[in-house]
């Protein structure tokens, strides 16, 4: 779909291109009133012309003691300039003789669009702005210079502006393009890539995005290849090799590296820290590092961080790092206890962990291992099966079904009688003991969710 849209707006940008051809003579409008005239484009606009010098002529008039007002009016060729909506003014408006429109000169056939300019729809546009509206969408096309993946030499920030050329036979001339930045890579030691994709403004065919190609505003020159894309270039007897980013390996391990220049005008302090995990068969690196710039001069200074992780097998982890603690028994950090009861406790580690597990140790062989009162009373219980409670001291059994009323709770023994009332000296009754068979039904009903509502917290324990 996206490339669906890029097509679309190409070919409204290059049907808006033609070749250089004779741009035909315009006809031009005259319109006239009292002893002022004028020539104009369109009638339209001679109309409004010969109407503005109308007001001109009158101004300062008054209508009734008000300022004059006016509009103009153009219908069916007519031309009026009306005063405060009730007096007419005609304008005459007429044809003029033939021009050429601006830009252009007259040679024989026509009109010829002068150096600098090309023709499009019968005017005479700025070649380079047709050039570069041609450029920018001639390459959104897939396979165009706009929609391939960039990775650029540097930090390079969304949305920067360069001068991409390639659309004039001068390499001293081009388009501009916005930068759309998708990813940043920082490998240490000044090594940074930014990639992403070019793009051309949406307005070039009707506004010139050409641009003179000079120093600072063209891409940054793309780095080579990485020759190590997961590790690091290293020497070992006069051979570059890779070295694993991996911990342990003796490159960025979970304690970190640090490294510092100072070019005389800014010091950048870069910092790498590793982290190893393995869980379910898999082990997964995670690797952070963090750039601190600080201005000489000022002391101003910037941070910022990137982040990489990669996963691969425990066995392929392990065969390229052998000496890792995550491949023995413990974690990364060298933590690790064991022992038995008979045998001894042996951990390595944090002194504080190593005590606290040592503890833990302890008891639990006193309690397991070495008889006591406890251990003996635990050996004789913890085979027995069923309800041991009925023994237990203190013991009752008690019966609720005597204590439990069940009774109608709304109307008891008698329900309310009719009540009776003098109304403007009439006595009358009213029958609201007519309710009673109602009130019993609901107090019943009451005590029945009552019932459930007891029976659920009893079974539910």
């Amino acid at each position: 779909m996206a490339y669906l849209h890029r097509l679309i707006a190409v070919f409204a940008l290059l049907f808006t291109v033609h070749a250089q051809a004779l741009v035909p003579a315009q006809t031009t409008f005259t319109w006239s009133f009292g002893s002022s005239s004028g020539t104009a484009a369109t009638a339209a606009e001679a109309c409004s012309a010969g109407a503005a010098q109308v007001e001109a002529n009158s101004a300062g008039c008054t209508y009734y003691g008000q300022p004059c007002t006016w509009q103009t009016s153009f219908v069916n060729g007519v031309c009026d300039a009306i005063r405060n909506g009730n007096t007419s003014y005609r304008i005459t408006i007429g044809t003029g003789p033939a021009s050429c429109p601006a830009d252009s000169t007259p040679v024989a056939g026509g009109c010829q669009c002068n150096a600098g300019t090309v023709e499009v729809d019968g005017r005479c546009e700025n070649e380079d702005k047709q050039r570069c509206a041609t450029f920018l969408a001639v390459n959104t096309l897939p396979g165009g210079a706009l929609v391939q993946d960039y990775r650029l030499q540097g930090n390079v920030a969304d949305g920067a502006q360069f001068c991409m050329p390639g659309a004039f036979s001068n390499q001293g001339k081009g388009c501009k393009v916005s930068f759309q930045r998708e990813a940043f890579l920082d490998y240490g030691a000044g090594n940074q890539v930014t990639e992403g994709q070019f793009s051309g403004a949406s307005n070039a065919s009707s506004v010139d995005q050409s641009c003179t190609v000079g120093e600072g505003n063209v891409p940054p020159k793309v780095p080579p290849p990485e020759k190590c894309k997961d590790g690091y270039t290293g020497t070992v007897n006069g051979v570059e090799v890779c070295v694993s980013k991996k911990p342990d390996s003796g490159v960025g391990g979970p304690e970190g590296d640090e490294t510092s220049t100072d070019d005389g005008t800014e010091t950048t302090t870069r910092r790498r820290e590793s982290r190893t995990e393995c869980k379910d068969g898999n082990c997964t690196t995670t690797t952070t590092t963090t750039t601190t710039r600080r201005n000489n001069s000022t002391g101003a200074t910037t941070t910022s961080s990137s982040t990489t992780i990669t996963t691969q097998a425990q066995p392929n982890f392990c065969k390229e790092n052998p000496g890792s603690k995550l491949c023995k028994e413990g974690d990364e950090d060298g933590s690790s206890f064991g022992g038995a009861c008979t045998g001894g406790f042996t951990c390595e580690g944090d002194a504080i962990q190593c005590a606290i597990a040592r503890e833990q140790h302890t008891r639990a062989c006193k309690l397991f291992d070495t008889p006591s009162p406890e251990s003996q009373l635990y050996d004789a219980n913890k085979n027995k099966t069923g309800n041991q409670t009925g023994g237990l001291p203190g013991n009752e059994t008690i019966s609720i079904a005597s204590r439990i009323n069940t009774g109608d709770s709304l109307t008891g023994a008698s329900c309310i009688g009719d009540i009776n009332t003098v109304v403007w000296g009439a006595q009358i009754t009213l029958p609201v003991s007519g309710l009673c068979p109602y009130l019993e039904m609901l107090g019943n009903v009451l005590v029945a969710v009552s019932m459930l509502v007891a029976a659920k917290i009893i079974f539910r324990g």
